[in-house]
């Protein structure tokens, strides 16, 4: 802040700019401007200990933030009426639950006397223990009341009331002081934490207070009614290992923390032996696969499907098509791939919206040069997939991939409701509208709907042909021209017949 805006700021103070002295930021009062020996930052390791940015937002019409540009500090004046108020706060919604759950007024009669009797005669100076004509919870749990409304029931010497014991009638000064001997001499007194706080809710049953978070519902169930969630602690003989440490043969119920375990403390044995154990399989695995051919060159043969590579490397990144190991996951997404080229494919065409390859026919785009070459079969109608089992050929992978599961006997998907099985899973979802009566495929025409793509194209054909479909011989009128080939039969027995007859 400049020279420029600390008079700006005097004179939005009423302060004469003669008589100003330019006094830095830091050293003013955020909240009453006043300069102090003694200030503390609302976002200090006090200041965030007593809560000040909170309390301050909540009680005064002004907002503080780390962010302000405004001063951070407050002096010791404003910071201990904001932490008075808040103690008032707790105070009179603790009395307030004290009076609505107390048992000792059962008469409306009785509350309306000490009504009366509370403003026609109003308390002295020297009378202890009430308040702005109203007498404390002590006085009248405790005090006779008498039918004559001139005499005052009997006063009795009361500390605070803030700092009353309501069960033994002890007296003590603070009301924290209240609260560690309340928690301490009368556990049995404070209710339970689930009559009083509701976690589904976020709620506290007694004050009808809703609070953001489950951690502030539980600190104000603890401070405001002493009803502090026990932790329920299984005994030593309740507790059965499941999962071991294969380091330190420690036990643990759950295998997150035995994996924890092992990373916190045994992170560089766990990778060492990972590392040798991944190291060693791999050395067998080419010692098995390797070969020379008559050159005296050495290659690799794949021990799943034959195919030989020239490269150790190549044979390695093959092998994951028939162990279905996929190392390598999509930290958006999580779907997994065999090769890393794959995973970064996937962010770019997927996530990043990538596509650098365009058709040159119809200009739509692609994230991989090979799935543009793929795609311009369609327009060439080059077939270069063929079905090693019927001799079919399809222009895509993907299709050679879905007409290849016809051949085989494997039926992986079945209804729960027939128990009909399917080779895949679409054929399934098709069949279960059988059972639900869904017809996604419906006419423009008309209102006929219909399960089945080609059950649609052949209705449609009733508006396009129905003008066709008309007997020679009597003029008939069919919608579609299957019932008139069937019609036209009945006039050729009927000509047969004749025939015969003659």
């Amino acid at each position: 802040m400049d020279n420029k805006d600390h008079l700006q700021l005097a004179s939005e103070l009423g302060i004469d700019h003669e008589e100003i002295e330019i006094i830095g930021i830091h050293t003013i009062c955020r909240l009453c401007a006043s300069q102090n020996e003694r200030l503390i930052g609302i976002f200090s390791e006090e200041g965030v200990g007593n809560d000040l940015s909170n309390k301050i937002n909540l009680y005064l019409p002004v907002k503080v933030a780390v962010s302000d540009e405004l001063p951070l500090q407050c002096c010791w004046n404003c910071a201990s009426t904001i932490l008075a108020w808040h103690e008032l706060v707790l105070t009179s919604v603790e009395t307030d639950r004290r009076f609505r759950s107390s048992q000792f007024i059962t008469d409306k009669q009785m509350i309306e006397d000490v009504v009366y009797d509370s403003v026609a005669n109003p308390p002295s100076d020297d009378n202890d223990g009430s308040k702005d004509g109203i007498k404390c919870d002590a006085e009248l749990a405790f005090s006779p009341l008498r039918s004559d409304e001139n005499k005052k029931p009997e006063a009795r010497p009361q500390a605070d009331p803030k700092g009353f014991c309501d069960i033994c009638k002890k007296t003590l000064s603070r009301v924290r002081d209240l609260k560690r001997h309340k928690i301490s001499c009368h556990p049995e007194a404070a209710p339970k934490f689930d009559q009083v706080a509701d976690l589904a809710t976020k709620s506290c049953t007694e004050c009808d207070l809703t609070f953001d978070t489950r951690t502030q519902l539980k600190k104000h169930a603890e401070q405001v009614h002493r009803a502090k969630q026990k932790r329920h602690r299984r005994k030593n003989n309740e507790i059965v290992a499941q999962f071991f440490c294969d380091v330190c043969d420690k036990g643990f119920t759950r295998k997150y923390d035995m994996e924890k375990h092992k990373v916190r403390m045994h992170s560089d044995q766990v990778v060492r032996q990972e590392e040798r154990s991944s190291r060693r399989s791999n050395l067998e695995v080419l010692a098995r696969c390797r070969g020379r051919g008559p050159d005296g060159k050495p290659f690799y043969r794949c021990d799943f499907c034959q195919r030989v590579f020239a490269q150790s490397y190549n044979l390695m990144r093959h092998r994951t098509i028939h162990t279905g190991v996929r190392a390598y996951f999509c930290h958006i997404c999580g779907k997994s791939f065999r090769m890393s080229n794959g995973l970064t494919r996937h962010i770019d065409a997927f996530h990043n919206g990538v596509k650098n390859f365009s058709c040159e026919v119809c200009k739509k785009t692609f994230t991989a040069r090979a799935t543009r070459d793929e795609h311009m079969n369609i327009h060439t109608n080059n077939r270069p997939f063929v079905c090693d089992v019927c001799g079919k050929c399809f222009k895509q992978k993907a299709s050679l991939h879905v007409h290849k599961m016809f051949h085989s006997d494997l039926y992986r998907f079945q209804c729960s409701n027939c128990g009909k099985k399917f080779r895949r899973a679409q054929d399934l979802k098709v069949h279960s509208w059988l059972h639900t009566g869904h017809r996604p495929h419906a006419c423009h025409k008309c209102k006929a709907a219909f399960r089945l793509r080609h059950d649609l194209t052949r209705h449609l054909r009733i508006h396009e042909k129905m003008s066709e479909c008309v007997c020679n011989e009597c003029g008939s009128v069919f919608s579609q021209e299957r019932y008139l080939k069937v019609h036209k039969k009945i006039h050729k027995r009927i000509s047969k017949v004749e025939d015969s007859v003659n």
